[in-house]
C-alpha cells in the first residue's frame, strides 16, 4: 500500500507581468552571474510584500522595474511553481495591455530588455512558468 503524504503549500507568493504592446511582449534577459536565473529569458516577476495583494504588487513592480503605470490589464489564472532556487511559489500572472509612461530598464545591472513576438518569446524562454503565461495571455488576446 502506498503511503499518503501531506500536501505541501507554497512558502512564497509572487507575480509575473507580461507587457504587450503593438503585438510584441517584453522579455527580460537575466545577465547578473550571481542570480539564480542568470542566462535565462523570463517574463518580469516579483515577490509579494507583506500587506500587498497580487494586483498591488504588479502595479508596484511594473513601476519599480520598468517605469510604467499599468492602466489596462488582466489577471490570469494563478499557478504553483518551483523556482530554480528551490522556492515553492504561488504565482499570480498579469497581462498588461495598456500603460502610462515609457518602458525603461530601471535595473540594467540585473537584466536586458527585449521586445519580441509571441513566437520569438516562446522559442527563447525555456521555463514552463514563462511559457504558461504566454499561452494564457495569447488566449485572452484572441477573445
Amino acid at each position: 500500500m502506498t503511503e499518503r503524504r501531506e500536501r505541501k503549500f507554497p512558502d512564497k507568493f509572487g507575480i509575473m507581468f507580461l507587457v504587450c504592446h503593438n503585438g510584441k511582449v517584453l522579455v527580460e534577459e537575466r545577465i547578473r552571474p550571481d542570480s539564480t536565473n542568470w542566462g535565462f529569458y523570463l517574463i518580469p516577476a516579483g515577490g509579494i510584500e507583506t500587506g500587498e495583494d497580487p494586483e498591488e504588487t504588479m502595479l508596484r513592480e511594473a513601476g519599480e522595474e520598468h517605469g510604467i503605470k499599468p492602466t489596462q490589464y488582466y489577471k490570469l489564472p494563478t499557478f504553483e511553481n518551483v523556482s530554480l532556487g528551490g522556492g515553492f511559489y504561488q504565482i499570480t500572472p498579469f497581462l498588461i495591455t495598456g500603460y502610462d509612461g515609457e518602458v525603461v530598464n530601471k535595473e540594467p545591472e540585473k537584466c536586458n530588455l527585449h521586445w519580441m513576438t509571441f513566437e520569438e518569446a516562446m522559442a527563447i524562454m525555456p521555463l514552463a512558468s514563462s511559457k504558461l503565461v504566454l499561452y494564457q495571455a495569447r488566449e485572452v488576446l484572441s477573445r
